[in-house]
């Protein structure tokens, strides 16, 4: 049994009851989430009166509803999916309307037969949200429950069995409603079918255009190689930027 833990407070993105189309945002989400490969999915959200259209929203659309006081979001994400006997839960942003719910029930399917505990990629997880196996949980709850956020723990975990899989994607921009700028790129996406992929390797060939502005002034190269404290960044024509 897998669960989806649909992780959202309007306190922290108010973008999330924005209209794309005929539907709100997080709706937008939800419909990706209904595509995965879960027995249910499962919102606590934050008990207050800026969140009460976002669960009436949630309701609607028969989110299970935890209302909870909790003010720590990695607090009330641990304390809730400890509630239900499952083999993974699946945590995703109510913010990721492009989730790639193909990839992401791969993934599953695929820890599922090697029984891997856990799986986060940071390039891609605006559209591909991190796993983690109730055992998992279990086994380290008394460092997750003090944690910032029980990924960062669990990435440092050497001996914990995470999944790597060789077709990863990485996409070079951060596609969430969490800003005028994300709203915009993502309600563009939606409304003319655009491929995330196709649009991420698009800007790829773009940064490395000569002429572009990062390369005229060495802020491409200096991310690439990185700086010391006695390094200087040179544009095109060598002075000092």
């Amino acid at each position: 049994m897998n669960i989806v833990y649909l992780q959202c407070d309007m306190r922290f993105n108010s973008y999330l009851m924005e209209k794309i189309g005929s539907k709100k945002v997080i709706e937008h989400t939800i419909s990706r989430i209904n595509l995965l490969n879960a027995d249910k999915v499962i919102a606590a959200v934050y008990d207050c009166g800026k969140n009460v259209s976002l669960i009436d929203t949630l309701k609607e659309n028969n989110v299970e509803i935890v209302l909870s006081k909790e003010n720590d979001v990695n607090v009330r994400f641990l304390n809730t999916v400890k509630m239900y006997d499952v083999d993974y839960v699946v945590r995703v942003g109510g913010d990721q309307v492009l989730l790639d719910y193909e990839i992401t029930n791969h993934i599953l399917q695929r820890m599922n037969e090697t029984k891997e505990e856990f799986f986060y990629n940071p390039y891609s997880a605006c559209i591909i949200p991190d796993i983690v196996s109730m055992g998992c949980i279990k086994k380290y709850w008394n460092e997750l429950i003090h944690a910032n956020r029980y990924f960062q723990t669990l990435l440092s975990k050497k001996e914990i069995k995470k999944y790597c899989g060789t077709e990863l994607p990485y996409v070079l921009y951060d596609f969430r409603v969490n800003s005028n700028e994300g709203l915009r790129i993502c309600k563009n996406v939606i409304q003319n079918r655009l491929n995330v992929y196709v649009l991420s390797k698009k800007l790829a060939l773009k940064l490395i255009q000569k002429d572009n502005y990062l390369n005229r002034t060495g802020l491409l190269s200096s991310w690439i190689i990185g700086s010391t404290s006695c390094d200087f960044f040179y544009d095109e024509e060598k002075k000092i930027n």
